[in-house]
């Protein structure tokens, strides 16, 4: 690995963490195979993220290159990784939360910030939340992203999710799955479609995805569900 042209040897061990700050010149070099998570973090993001938290300023004097241990950003990575095996699973919002709550971790250990001058605690107000909730209702398949709804509400995404939740007592994509879970109730009670056409309606991927997550809300699978409320 070069460095602004200085070269150092690198030896790879699983789950750990590298920093590069993208305004150096960066050269890797792979001798064997190797299988990683590329997390691209803006400065505007921490920006923003500072802003909410009241801090006066940040400092972006982070290291380039150092190898670390952090049990935070492995987990929430590997959060990640069954979006890349199954993307038409991945939940928009879900993925947002994630993305903001590596943000906030890397914000927190390794960037410098002055001491908060204001907290935030306040939630959305009402057109705000008609706007946010109409927004998750029309897109049941989670392709709506955090960082969408948020600049229909005029608000940076991480603004927008820690006042949704304020206001409503669970995150964005926590919301999406009770909608989901509520529609297929109403499906499953006044229709006779097949599962597999209440999961597409509901937003689900397929009939195995609609089946897991209605399973841990209900306590049921849909179809035995369906068929204890015609007993």
């Amino acid at each position: 690995m070069w460095v602004d042209g200085r070269a150092s040897t690198k030896n790879t061990i699983k789950d750990m963490t590298s920093i590069y700050d993208l305004r150096s010149e960066i050269v890797l070099r792979f001798k064997d195979p190797l299988d990683f998570l590329f997390l691209y973090i803006p400065r505007r993001a921490l920006l923003e993220i500072a802003d909410q938290e009241g801090a006066a300023g940040i400092d972006f004097g982070v290291p380039s290159g150092g190898d670390f241990s952090d049990p935070v950003v492995a987990h929430l990575g590997a959060c990640l990784l069954p979006a890349l095996d199954n993307p038409r699973q991945a939940n928009g919002l879900f993925l947002g939360h994630v993305a903001m709550a590596v943000q906030t971790h890397f914000l927190a250990h390794y960037v410098g910030k002055s001491r908060p001058v204001r907290p935030h605690r306040s939630g959305l107000t009402a057109r705000q939340l008609r706007i946010a909730k109409q927004a998750i209702c029309e897109n049941l398949d989670g392709g709506m992203h955090l960082s969408s709804i948020a600049r229909d509400c005029g608000l940076s995404p991480s603004h927008f999710a820690r006042a949704f939740a304020i206001s409503v007592g669970q995150p964005p994509h926590q919301w999406l799955l009770e909608q989901r879970v509520d529609l297929a109730h109403q499906l499953l009670s006044e229709s006779a479609l097949p599962l597999a056409e209440i999961a597409i309606q509901c937003g689900f991927a397929d009939q195995s995805h609609f089946t897991r997550i209605f399973s841990a809300r209900a306590g049921l699978s849909p179809g035995r569900w369906r068929r204890v409320r015609k007993l």
